[in-house]
């Protein structure tokens, strides 16, 4: 029972099982209640819950290299943020945060990939760990780019920004790069 209402109904006699149930829940307190009988044999039960994010998990840190506690964790739909001069969110400081995204995502076909960052100040972008991007310690608005051959399907994506003062902004995209095909030699007749 989730703020009184019903969210799993499992008032029944039977063996250990395990049944989930998926709800959107706004930020905040609620209130959680658990009702459970044994009517023979062995009694066992747990409640656990988590977290799904359709998007990038965004973790912000009011620091300015991903240090310290994290002040706010959430599901950013897209990277393409132009701050200003504000904080992302009331808990974020507007200067000196930073901010590590993570995602799995589905690359349809196998090719070279050119990410370009539009940033102002600092970013990293990583693919399954290998470094596509390094200009964290700059400063300014620019337009960064950076490549890598990656086969078609899944693939960890994880992206760092920091702001140090002044506006904030950052937009990702990828697109993949279509060479010319190699021209294959044939062979001609001497007339």
């Amino acid at each position: 029972i989730l703020d009184g209402a019903l969210i799993i109904d499992e008032w029944r006699i039977g063996g250990l099982r395990t049944v989930t149930a998926n709800r959107f829940i706004s930020r905040g307190i609620h209130q959680i209640r658990v009702e459970y009988y044994e009517a023979n044999g062995n009694a066992s039960i747990s409640l656990e819950w988590r977290v799904s994010y359709a998007g990038w998990i965004g973790r912000y840190y009011n620091t300015p290299n991903l240090s310290g506690p994290v002040v706010l964790i959430r599901d950013d739909a897209d990277i393409n943020f132009d701050w200003g001069f504000n904080s992302p969110s009331p808990e974020v400081n507007p200067d000196n945060f930073s901010v590590d995204w993570t995602r799995r995502l589905n690359f349809p076909l196998s090719s070279n990939y050119v990410f370009t960052a539009e940033v102002d100040d600092g970013v990293r972008i990583f693919v399954d760990g290998a470094t596509v991007l390094n200009n964290f310690s700059s400063s300014g608005s620019r337009t960064i780019t950076g490549s890598i051959a990656l086969g078609a399907g899944q693939h960890d994506l994880q992206v760092q920004y920091v702001e140090r003062t002044g506006q904030a902004k950052i937009r990702v995209s990828w697109a993949p790069v279509f060479l010319p095909p190699t021209p294959t030699p044939t062979s001609s007749a001497t007339p």
